[in-house]
């Protein structure tokens, strides 16, 4: 609710401190909440040497008016009227209009003198209220110095500031801003008044402490929660890391038992093609000594002349008779019956030692044959072993695959990374 406030104070305060923060005369101000950029927003109402000089002038016609009784030194000489704009958010121009309108009103009342003026625009900024905790916009204010003159007391500060004298203000200024505006200056919520700017202000840094104490361990919480959530995302990250670098390290290996598979299979089939290499030599003379065995055989049935016992015996009895002149059988045929003979006994041993040939071309060709067929069999077996390691080393890797799909995605990342700076290198 819209009310006037007012402050008492002496003759040497208001016209030092209070004189200067009112027609703002100083370069710098206690108060945090002038802005020195809105300076052209004050309107004043003279200056400063004419404010103090009314005072002091005012003071002294009614002291000679009315003297006083008695003259303390702390008493009490001027009035400070604050008197802010009716209602919050409310256009520049219509609280300008009711704050000179209130002006000119104030300057009418007989029981009191005007001897200064300043209306503050540079003093707007936002605020907690203390009432209801939100944050409002402070209203446009017009601060007016009065000199008491109370009939038949002149300028006691006693007799004039009364609970009624409030009554009679507040009940002025509802007449000129229904006049100007067309409402009341009290919203009729019959609110009672909270003190002075400066309680006020007071009252609304300790409910903006209060809210910001709220809010710092708002956030201190939230930072508790962040820092939180950074340990895990670093632990996850680490885990991660060491997951990937496991994964690195099993895929490198993978890839080098892959290699050595790659390398011990091109060995294997090698050494198969040798081992085929050789049986094909070995299937080719055995094939060459069964052809020679097949001729062998021919001759063997062509030339199968078991020995001739009685052509031994006859050839030896020949030789017998053919010592002197004494020969029973013909010259030439006995040597023809000799060589027969002869060539009959040459061909059979031919044949037996055709025959222990064959005999060991067969046995030499059957182990032959055994012999590559062991070794085709084990180099299956050897051959197997490897594709049996090698499927099961690419199913643990498929596995793993399936299992730590980030895990591989950050390697592969890596991988990438590390190749592109490779090529820009």
């Amino acid at each position: 609710m819209a009310s006037v406030t007012i402050q008492k104070w002496s003759t040497a305060a208001a016209c030092g401190g209070q004189v200067n923060h009112i027609y703002r005369t100083r370069e710098h101000y206690g108060n945090k909440d002038i802005d020195a950029t809105l300076a052209d927003c004050n309107e004043m109402a003279g200056t400063a040497e004419d404010a103090r000089t009314r005072i002091r002038e005012t003071i002294a016609q009614v002291d000679a008016a009315t003297p006083p009784k008695r003259v303390r030194a702390d008493r009490k000489t001027i009035a400070e009227l604050c008197i802010p704009a009716p209602r919050a958010g409310m256009s520049d121009q219509d609280a300008r209009r009711f704050l000179t309108a209130a002006c000119v009103e104030l300057m009418q009342v007989t029981s009191m003198h005007v001897v200064g003026i300043g209306l503050h625009g540079d003093e707007v900024h936002e605020y907690v209220d203390p009432d209801s905790k939100s944050r409002v916009q402070s209203r446009l204010h017009v601060h007016v110095l009065v000199v008491p003159d109370v009939p038949g007391r002149g300028c006691n500060m006693k007799s004039w500031l009364t609970k009624s004298r409030y009554r009679e203000l507040n009940q002025l200024l509802d007449r000129v801003c229904e006049r100007e505006l067309g409402y009341s200056y009290q919203d009729g919520s019959g609110q009672r008044s909270r003190g002075d700017v400066e309680r006020m202000k007071q009252r609304s840094l300790q409910a903006e402490a209060t809210e910001l104490t709220a809010k710092i361990d708002n956030l201190r919480h939230k930072a508790a929660e962040l820092d939180k959530t950074c340990q895990k995302a670093r632990q996850d990250a680490t885990r991660a890391t060491q997951e990937a670098d496991r994964a690195v390290a099993r895929a490198r290996a993978a890839e080098l038992a892959q290699k050595r598979s790659e390398e011990a299979q091109r060995q294997s089939e090698a050494r198969a093609e040798t081992a085929e290499r050789r049986l094909g030599q070995m299937q080719e003379r055995a094939d060459e000594l069964r052809e020679e065995i097949n001729s062998l055989d021919v001759v063997r049935e062509l030339s199968a002349v078991p020995e001739n016992r009685t052509l031994n015996e006859a050839k030896a009895t020949a030789r017998k008779s053919l010592i002197g002149d004494n020969v029973t059988l013909p010259r030439r045929e006995f040597e023809s019956i000799c060589n027969l003979a002869e060539t009959c006994w040459v061909n059979h041993q031919a044949v037996l030692q055709m025959q222990r040939e064959k005999s060991d071309a067969e046995r030499t060709a059957q182990q032959a044959e055994e012999q590559a067929e062991r070794r085709a069999r084990e180099i299956s077996l050897d051959e197997a072993r490897e594709r049996a390691g090698r499927d099961a080393r690419l199913g643990r890797y498929e596995r793993m695959e399936r299992e730590f799909p980030q895990v591989f995605r950050e390697m592969d990342s890596r991988l990438t990374r590390t190749v592109e700076h490779d090529l820009i290198r």
